[in-house]
């Protein structure tokens, strides 16, 4: 608290040193970092003491978690964690940043041991996501390709509005099984077959992009619909801010429009001129023939958002998830291994929950995998699994 008093009066110039009749006129507030402070070092020493009246020497041990002549604590690889995989700092610009930041002098190999080892602890943690996402009423899920030393691999994400699970899979069609209740994704034929018990809600932001591109491979009539599907989001994002459901007459509007421009699409394709056979005598049609014949089989999964308020007319819980992994191939570049790619998925999806539910990000890096699965959060402890 630094105070700012007037020396001497502005009128008589005497002193205002010594005055009787003074306040505080207003308060301004700095916020601000400390000065960067030295490595904070903790020595244990082990001590042996010997019994003045029989002479044994008693020994002690270290605590459990001092294994090591010297180590880094739980702060500073919590850190390392946050700065890598929040921040997707890659490892020799997070060196030179904790150089600069808290002075203290690491190599890259430390990083990549950090996080292999905090991965490996926090695997029960991972697992007892995945539960609760694919248990879950409602999910998000997504896709994305990930770059592992130049080999494609898929990053595969579930979503709730309290939980995030990464999964690394070898194929697109690696999409999480055994899931339940209601599925939103983007028309992936995978989620169709691997997901048979469950109701699917289509995204409309993909339809959207779809329409687009078939508009650009010349099929005009696409550009109608896209308003529709804009209007129905507006509606869906008001009707979830306001916390009622959609007029029903609005619905009816809805569904009527949307049948209307089904058939009249349709209708526009059976006129067209067909196309040549593929090469194996296969029957083709246009991306815009196969789009409508996919809504109209899928019809109810698309309007899915008009009566469940739960269920939104967009994926964009899970495409934000996923935009780290983008983010983190134009900073740092690919995976270099694997295994890395594995460690990164735990992380991140203990880090992302943890954001969340509102946990401190580097408090849940330094607490232990058992009392992160007994702490409570918005639907109950998580599962041991």
């Amino acid at each position: 608290m630094i105070d700012h008093r007037p020396d001497s009066c502005v009128n008589c110039g005497r002193s205002l040193a010594a005055v009787s009749k003074a306040r505080v006129k207003s308060v301004r507030h700095v916020q601000d970092l400390p000065e960067r402070n030295p490595l904070i070092i903790t020595d244990h020493n082990v001590w042996a003491c010997a019994c003045d009246r029989c002479g044994a020497t008693t020994n002690v041990t270290f605590p459990g978690d001092v294994k090591a002549s010297v180590q880094y604590g739980h702060r500073m690889k919590a850190m390392l964690d946050y700065l890598s995989v929040v921040q997707l700092l890659p490892g020799n610009r997070l060196v030179q940043a904790m150089n600069t930041m808290f002075g203290v002098s690491l190599s890259e190999g430390t990083v990549y041991n950090c996080l292999k080892s905090r991965a490996h602890h926090l695997q029960p943690v991972h697992a007892a996501l995945r539960d609760l996402v694919r248990d879950a009423p409602v999910k998000h899920a997504d896709e994305t390709g990930t770059n592992i030393n130049g080999s494609l691999r898929w990053s595969h994400v579930g979503s709730t509005e309290a939980f995030c699970y990464f999964g690394l899979g070898k194929s697109r069609s690696d999409v999480m099984t055994d899931r339940v209740g209601i599925v939103v994704h983007d028309h992936w034929p995978s989620y169709l077959k691997r997901h048979p018990k469950v109701q699917h809600a289509y995204c409309l932001a993909h339809l959207v992009r779809e329409c687009k591109g078939i508009v650009e491979l010349g099929e005009d009539w696409a550009k109608d619909r896209v308003p529709l599907f804009y209007e129905m989001m507006e509606a869906d994002a008001k009707s979830r801010q306001d916390g009622c459901p959609i007029p029903e007459k609005d619905i009816v509007s809805m569904e009527e429009r949307f049948d209307w421009f089904l058939q009249a699409g349709l209708d526009d394709h059976r006129h067209l001129d067909p196309l040549p056979r593929s090469s194996r005598g296969r029957k083709r049609r246009r991306h815009g023939h196969n789009l409508l014949r996919r809504l109209l089989d899928n019809r109810e999964g698309t309007l899915l958002f008009r009566h469940h308020l739960e269920v939104p007319a967009q994926n964009n819980r899970a495409e934000r998830n996923l935009r780290c992994l983008k983010r983190k191939q134009k900073i740092s570049g690919c995976f270099r291994t694997t295994d890395g790619a594995h460690d990164f998925a735990i992380l991140r999806s203990v880090m992302e929950t943890a954001r969340k539910l509102k946990w401190n990000i580097l408090d849940t890096l330094e607490t232990d995998a058992t009392e992160l699965l007994a702490k409570p959060n918005s639907e109950g402890p998580l599962p041991d699994s």
